[in-house]
């Protein structure tokens, strides 16, 4: 943009070197007669060429203008596009920490999916180990309550043939006939 605008006033200056000086008109170059008027001092002015420069200095005040408003512009919209830039860059790094976190989660899955055949092959055979123990254990119970039952059986009848044995004794034991001889009697 500079550039373009230095060129254009460059031109504009080579073009007023290149043209008479004040108005003067070299003496080889003599202007059409009708273009012609004398101003004092016997200067000859081409009132076309000043009413062109005159127009062209306008036209290139205005471009001037325009390409001043057009170069804000610019520099407004250069500043948009980077601060867009510096949020898209702050965008672009949290989206790749985020992409390396996702990456780690299904490496993670992965891993536990290729796992998961044998994961449920030992949860099976736990299952039946519990099953096995489950029934061990209700045989042992039962088993426990039955020697229980014995037990209290055995007792009863170890009771039972005790109270026999003490009936018994009693009915036969007067009958034997010793007789005691009371610690009364020797006196």
């Amino acid at each position: 943009m500079k550039r373009t605008l230095a060129c254009f006033l460059l031109a504009a200056a080579s073009a007023a070197s290149a043209a008479p000086e004040h108005g003067r008109v070299p003496a080889d170059a003599a202007p059409p007669p009708a273009q012609v008027s004398k101003p004092r001092g016997g200067q000859v002015v081409l009132l076309k060429d000043f009413n062109e420069v005159k127009q062209k200095n306008l036209e290139l005040k205005q471009k001037l203008a325009e390409l001043e408003n057009a170069r804000k512009s610019l520099e407004a919209e250069l500043a948009g596009l980077r601060a867009g830039r510096e949020a898209a860059e702050s965008n672009s790094r949290s989206l790749g920490a985020e992409n390396e976190r996702l990456t780690a989660e299904l490496a993670a899955i992965r891993q536990t999916s290729a796992n998961a055949l044998q994961i449920e092959a030992e949860r099976n055979r736990l299952r039946e180990t519990l099953a096995t123990v489950e029934r061990d254990l209700e045989a042992k119970r039962l088993e426990n309550q039955a020697l229980a039952e014995d037990s209290r059986q055995r007792w009863f009848l170890i009771g039972a043939g005790v109270l026999a044995g003490g009936f018994l004794l009693g009915l036969i034991a007067p009958r034997l006939g010793w007789r005691r001889r009371s610690s009364w009697d020797s006196f």
